[in-house]
């Protein structure tokens, strides 16, 4: 018995406004690159434990732009005061901390290439820990 397979892409994709990348090429618009992050949840809890979001940009034929690429990260929400956070380039470590109890919260992650201006973002929401 065969079975279908289907795997799950948890990124998510967010439609940008069409701008040139290279004002030389004027018909090349960032509607030809692709932003794509990559989570585990959409659930942060107060664990003061380690979530990773990682930015991935593709250009027109799926490939993904590594060399070169910077990222502009922005993180906003009700609880800042217990969060705390990194960026590495195309990679944001975010934590929260054991003293929040603002459940049902969202902390909403953005990135934006300056590479193409291409942006995505999520919405992570504060949970109980169980």
């Amino acid at each position: 018995m065969l079975a279908d397979y289907v795997e799950i892409d948890n990124s998510t994709n967010t439609d940008s406004p069409t701008t040139p990348s290279d004002p030389e090429n004027p018909n090349e618009t960032t509607d030809s690159w692709n932003m794509k992050l990559k989570y585990s949840t959409l659930k942060i809890k107060p664990l003061d434990r380690d979530y990773t979001i990682t930015a991935h940009l593709y250009d027109g034929d799926g490939i993904e732009v590594i060399d070169g690429v910077a990222y502009e990260w922005d993180v906003t929400s009700n609880v800042d005061e217990y969060l705390t956070y990194s960026i590495d380039s195309n990679t944001l470590i975010i934590s929260l901390s054991v003293d929040c109890e603002d459940f049902g919260e969202l902390v909403t992650i953005s990135c934006m290439s300056k590479h193409t201006g291409q942006s995505n973002e999520i919405q992570l929401e504060v949970t109980e820990v169980w």
